[in-house]
């Protein structure tokens, strides 16, 4: 016997599939956490010493975005991994560098200081005068101080470290 089916009493089958389909996509798709840090190094002299820091930090995730400012011996770091600061200074640690602050950024400051949404009373501006390296120094000193000053506008992540100098 054999069977046949028309177009139109195939839709709604169809349709039922596709709906099924569209919420399984849904359900994969979710936007993975995102872990900020600002990691402060020492012994950090040159470029070779930079990409042991980039090279330790890849090796626990390989899709992490870097950006490492030498003069100041300070990386940002954006990965979908959390980052384990112990496990980071015993991989740096042969090349003579070590971690002088392991911050992880609050997220919520992050994204509504990126919106334009939160004004923190004194936070210090970026001011270019033209000397690249001097001007970071300068910015990354006055912030310093400012997020000492105000800790409860500026609240560490619970589950980071931090050291002390």
């Amino acid at each position: 016997m054999e069977h046949r089916y028309s177009l139109p009493s195939c839709i709604p089958l169809c349709s039922a599939l596709a709906f099924q389909l569209a919420l399984c996509s849904a359900a994969l798709a979710q936007k993975p956490v995102e872990h900020s840090y600002l990691i402060e190094l020492s012994g950090m002299p040159d470029r070779s010493h930079e990409k042991v820091v980039i090279s330790a930090i890849k090796d626990q995730d390989p899709n992490a975005l870097i950006s490492v400012a030498l003069a100041i011996q300070q990386v940002k770091v954006r990965a979908w991994a959390e980052i384990d600061p112990q496990q980071l200074a015993q991989a740096i640690a042969p090349w003579g560098i070590s971690i002088v602050h392991f911050n992880p950024l609050w997220p919520l400051l992050i994204e509504e200081r990126s919106l334009g949404q939160v004004q923190l009373p004194g936070f210090p501006n970026f001011i270019d005068t033209g000397h690249p390296e001097e001007d970071a120094a300068d910015y990354q000193q006055r912030k310093l101080l400012w997020i000492g000053a105000h800790p409860d506008l500026y609240p560490p992540s619970s589950h980071g470290t931090q050291q002390e100098r």
